[in-house]
């Protein structure tokens, strides 16, 4: 079971910059909207017995739960909002990368 992978996580900020700057709402905003909306509910047990809930990290998540995760934000982001976020194949995704660069 691998950990979500540095290219994934580097694709995801590269998005939620992405989807920043045509919205407004911060990068740290948008991801801690995406994962209230989309990562599971957990629940951890403090130390006097209370019991938090909580949502998943995104760092806890494995490269298929991950890839998941992207999926659904590419869809929302396109369906949703109008913003065409690209993957990896595609041929502009350097020209995104570079734009990009300084921001993630």
């Amino acid at each position: 079971r691998a950990v979500r992978t540095c290219p994934q996580n580097r694709l995801y900020w590269m998005w939620l910059n992405a989807i920043s700057k045509d919205t407004g709402h911060s990068p740290e905003d948008l991801h801690d909207y995406f994962g209230t909306k989309w990562l599971p509910q957990i629940v951890v047990k403090m130390f006097d017995g209370d019991l938090l809930d909580k949502n998943q990290s995104t760092t806890q998540l494995n490269t298929a739960e991950f890839t998941a995760y992207l999926d659904k934000i590419q869809i929302f982001a396109s369906a949703e909002l109008g913003i065409i976020l690209p993957n990896p194949e595609d041929l502009y995704f350097e020209q995104m990368v570079d734009y990009y660069a300084d921001k993630f």
